[in-house]
């Protein structure tokens, strides 16, 4: 006897209740379409891998805000996972890949006394900066340069509005730029 298949606005119900039976089944019956579409967007196995997770832990916590334009969670997933895949993107390329051979001094393990005497006095310099600003500001600058988060992650994790991470962002990385060039 075939099984009834429960339709996505109803296992959405139940989702919205905490129940995980039903989060199982959508993510059963959604996984290998949003890994396709991570997987066309990123290129690679592993980053697709952390869109999808990313894309339901999403539909987890948020499940309750959740409002179908039609019978089906396939848009919104869509819309979710190539949001999540865009967000990876982004944290990827602030990440600057270089190979080991163009710094052969760090492939050997070796530095002068005097790169590392200007690197203690130019982390010195940045850490006495960001002591300066105010705590929403280092917290800003912890959530997006250095833990990665979207304006909206860290705009969610903060309490603020999105704009007001992308603002306070910008400010004080131009600080910060200014005071390393007049350092130079």
């Amino acid at each position: 006897m075939a099984r009834e298949v429960v339709p996505d606005v109803d296992l959405l119900s139940l989702v919205q209740t905490g129940d995980q039976e039903a989060f199982r089944s959508i993510y059963n019956r959604y996984f290998k379409a949003v890994a396709w579409i991570a997987l066309r967007f990123l290129g690679s196995k592993e980053l697709s891998e952390d869109a999808v997770q990313a894309t339901f832990i999403v539909l987890w916590q948020r499940s309750r805000e959740i409002v179908l334009a039609d019978t089906s969670l396939m848009p919104w997933l869509a819309t979710v996972c190539r949001l999540q895949c865009s967000n990876i993107q982004k944290k990827e390329g602030r990440r600057r890949h270089f190979p080991l051979q163009d710094f052969p001094h760090l492939g050997s393990g070796e530095r002068s006394l005097e790169d590392r005497a200007v690197d203690a006095a130019l982390i010195r310099s940045l850490e006495h900066e960001i002591s300066k600003m105010s705590a929403i500001d280092r917290e800003i600058f912890r959530l997006c340069l250095i833990e990665g988060f979207s304006y909206d992650g860290a705009a969610k994790s903060l309490g603020v509005t999105q704009s007001v991470v992308r603002n306070r962002l910008s400010r004080l990385k131009l600080k910060l730029r200014n005071h390393l060039t007049s350092r130079a």
